[in-house]
């Protein structure tokens, strides 16, 4: 699933200038670097989450940490978090999910989970739950929280009090559920990964399994991605394994779901391929599919397509991710070059730059001000008023490869690397220099 990222302002005082990489320069050191010397409880860092409180939540690797979770508060700084809270200190620990009423939770591997609301409290089977291993937790707009469980063809929704399963007698299919997203009018979906047994729908209290009797191209949905008009569009691998194990090139389009009104589309109608690669979509306005195949971006918009590519002023019509700004501007970033192109609704602009040649653009955020922050393969890249800024391991950051890039609600940019091994890397946080 690929939804729009906008983050809040920040400001650099910082310059690029010159070789092929840059050089830099800067009026006051930008990044702070936490490791186990400079407060972590532990070398491996495996998630982090910033919340909107500003404070800030990271697991630790099992092996090589003194506690298993730490707790960092603007103005106090990191806190353990550890059996004398209520933490198991030998166990796995993932899926940092935040409820929309200010909780925390997170999957204990063996036990069940975690939740945090000012104070820990464990959840196992006794409360509801059909197994103790956890595949994946989801939070909704509202109060609920969703979990799937390895190997096991139910689902759990939390309902404040206790979780209550469904299953196959409920109407589920006979398959482990893969992922749950909820769409803007609060039905709720669930994918299987891929698994040949089509998507179900949560509404009214029950539940619908819709497969390609009802109209999908294919029941292995790969992935189910919410749009602005409460419907969900479900996109499928352009390769299959068939029965004599044999991997087939077999792409099928696209399908727009709502309710259980569902509409195909293909090279028969609209679409530039059948090899969809993704689909990005906002709260508000459009959605935005591009390709395997580099041909471009399509824009699906109060039912026109929209084919755009290099002749309509694309930067380069490989497509790696896209993001819109508080303005409506949308953000393309391309896997050829270091290359980005801006839509302002009306035209294309390019933004290229030849000091970060030869490192493609992964993910992006865009704030306020109209600065694109994006995750590079040397570093971090920084476009505003039509200039790139570069920060690596060269001006402060522990490495080059950032895994994730979250922004709080202050501004401040959190940076986690692409290594969770026992090293002392950590996390990185960046100042009022950036």
């Amino acid at each position: 699933m690929k939804q729009f990222t906008s983050c809040l302002n920040l400001t650099v005082a910082c310059w690029v200038f010159g070789t092929a990489l840059g050089v830099f320069g800067c009026a006051e050191q930008p990044w702070v670097n936490y490791n186990s010397v400079t407060g972590l409880a532990g070398e491996g860092v495996t998630e982090l989450l910033v919340c909107a409180d500003t404070t800030v939540w990271v697991i630790y690797q099992r092996d090589c940490r003194e506690a298993p979770v730490g707790r960092y508060r603007p103005g106090v700084g990191w806190e353990v978090h550890d059996s004398s809270m209520g933490l198991p200190d030998t166990l796995d620990l993932s899926q940092l999910t935040l409820a929309s009423d200010g909780s925390l939770w997170m999957g204990v591997a063996g036990v069940g989970l975690a939740m945090w609301d000012g104070h820990w409290r464990i959840l196992t089977p006794d409360d509801g739950l059909i197994s103790t291993e956890v595949w994946g937790i989801f939070a909704t707009a509202g109060p609920d929280i969703w979990v799937v469980f390895e190997g096991e063809s139910s689902v759990s929704r939390w309902d404040g009090e206790r979780f209550v399963t469904y299953g196959e007698h409920d109407g589920l299919a006979a398959a482990p559920p893969e992922e749950v997203v909820e769409s803007s009018d609060e039905t709720i979906w669930i994918h299987y990964g891929g698994q040949p047994v089509g998507i179900a729908r949560f509404s009214d209290g029950s539940w619908t399994v819709l497969d390609t009797t009802d109209g999908l191209l294919r029941n292995r949905v790969g992935d189910l991605t919410p749009d602005s008009r409460g419907g969900v569009w479900a996109t499928y691998a352009s390769t299959i394994v068939d029965t004599a194990d044999m991997i087939l090139n077999d792409p099928v389009g696209l399908n727009y779901v709502k309710n259980s009104n569902v509409i195909s589309f293909t090279t028969e109608s609209h679409l530039a391929s059948n090899s969809v690669n993704d689909v990005f979509t906002s709260p508000q306005g459009p959605s935005w599919i591009s390709y395997e195949e580099n041909l471009g971006v399509h824009r699906f918009d109060d039912g026109q397509w929209t084919l755009f590519t290099t002749r309509d002023g694309l930067s380069e019509n490989s497509v790696g991710s896209i993001a819109v700004g508080v303005d409506g501007d949308v953000w393309i970033s391309h896997w050829e070059r270091t290359a980005l192109s801006r839509f302002d609704g009306e035209k294309w602009t390019q933004a290229t730059t030849g000091a970060l040649m030869g490192s493609p653009i992964y993910g992006l955020a865009i704030t306020p001000g109209g600065a694109v922050w994006g995750t590079l393969q040397v570093g971090l890249g920084r476009y505003e008023d039509g200039k790139w800024m570069l920060f690596s391991s060269w001006l402060g950051l522990a490495l080059n490869d950032i895994r994730t890039l979250q922004i709080g609600p202050d501004g401040t940019l959190w940076l986690l690397y692409g290594y969770s091994y026992c090293g002392d890397v950590g996390v990185t946080r960046s100042t009022g220099g950036v």
